[in-house]
């Protein structure tokens, strides 16, 4: 089904990105909840999305946009 198409230092790149964007979202979270604003919740739960595709591929070692063909720097 799907196979390890990403080295140790995709994977790292990938978790450390999915630590920021999760670090992020709490931020924009935190700041909508008390600001009252709906459009910074709906980007911080964007974020939320982000950090956990990044995170998954982190831990599948498998990266989406290298299963559909495209080449990645890292």
């Amino acid at each position: 089904m799907m196979q390890c198409n990403i080295d140790t230092h995709g994977r790292r790149v990938r978790r450390t990105i999915g630590i920021v964007c999760l670090i992020v979202a709490i931020a924009l979270l935190l700041a909508a909840y008390f600001w009252q604003n709906v459009p910074v919740a709906i980007v911080g739960g964007s974020f939320v999305a982000a950090a956990a595709l990044c995170l998954w591929q982190a831990k599948a070692g498998y990266c989406v946009v290298r299963g559909m063909g495209m080449k990645t720097p890292f």
